[in-house]
Order: structure tokens, then sequence, then C-alpha cells
């Protein structure tokens, strides 16, 4: 992690606001915004999901992007960090403005997804494997098939019907539960 998980405290137009020092997201109130990037793996009719923990719910890999750097860079750097391969963006699919609660605080999330190539090395990580990111946060893995995302507990809730048909140029999608 770039910017080494160290917090501080900021002013935010004359509120005390906790933020990750590298990271886009900060809270005001009970009101929290996200900028995040995501990586898109698909295989054979499968996509590549994970979970943090053992939270019910399913999501597309990635991560906050940092400070002057780009949603692109992100998803590469995230995909090291995660996964510990090498990736490349094959192309931008959606920008996904996600708005939910989650812990009583309401979320303001911007996402850019992105197509990624899928390297041998992920491929033989198996159908579902764990990782200790950064030696600490256990993320689950699991390769899904497409038709079958209807029966996953997977947020954005979007994603199970946008994955079934990917666009051909990127769409920009406003969600809201």
């Amino acid at each position: 992690m770039k910017g080494g998980g160290k917090s501080a405290a900021l002013i935010f137009f004359g509120e005390i606001t906790i933020m990750d020092s590298e990271m886009l997201s900060f809270q005001k109130d009970n009101k929290r915004f996200n900028y995040r990037s995501v990586a898109v793996f698909i295989d054979q009719q499968k996509v590549l999901l994970h979970r943090v923990g053992y939270n019910p719910y399913w999501s597309l890999p990635g991560g906050r992007v940092e400070f002057m750097e780009s949603a692109s860079a992100t998803v590469i750097r995230e995909m090291k960090e995660e996964l510990d391969i090498e990736c490349q963006i094959v192309r931008p699919l959606w920008i996904i403005e996600n708005f939910f609660s989650y812990k009583e605080v309401k979320q303001h999330e911007i996402a850019f997804y992105f197509l990624v190539s899928c390297p041998e090395q992920l491929l033989k990580k198996g159908n579902e494997f764990d990782v200790l990111e950064n030696g600490i946060t256990r993320l689950h893995f699991r390769w899904v098939e497409i038709s079958r995302l209807h029966e996953e507990i997977l947020y954005p809730t979007v994603l199970k019907s946008s994955l079934a048909s990917i666009p051909s140029t990127m769409e920009y999608i406003i969600h809201s539960v």
C-alpha cells in the first residue's frame, strides 16, 4: 500500500474528518465518499469475485484510488497487492456511481470498472482461494459463472445484469439502493 495506511485528522469544511493519508476517501458526519477502481476478470464465462473476511456479500476485486494516481494504475497496483499478479487493462467498462448505506453510514462511491487480462498465474490459483492482504486482511476469491450471479449476494447489485452483457463502449451507471 503506497499510502502506508496512516490516518490523519483533517479539517473539512470546519469539521474534523478522519481520512487515510493517500486514499481518496473521506467522511463527513454519517456520510462517506469513496473513489474506487475495480478489475473485471472474465474467463470461460466466469467472473472473479472476492469478499473481505467473512462478509456474506461479494464484490469485484479492486481498491481505493490514491491521490495523483489514475484509476487504471490503481487496478494494476491493487491486483499486485491483493493477488500478486501483473495484469493489463484491456479497456474501461463502466463508471458506476453507487449510493448505499453500510453500518448506518450513507455511502457515495464512484468506481471505474476495467476489463483486465487474466494471466495464467491467476488461473493456476484455482476456482476458490484465500489470500492475506498486507499479511492482515483475509480476502476470499471465487470464480462464479456469470449465468449464476443471480444466486450470489453481489454488490453493487447492478453488476448481476451488467456482467451478463459486457458493453462495447464505456457506460455510466447511477445505482442506488
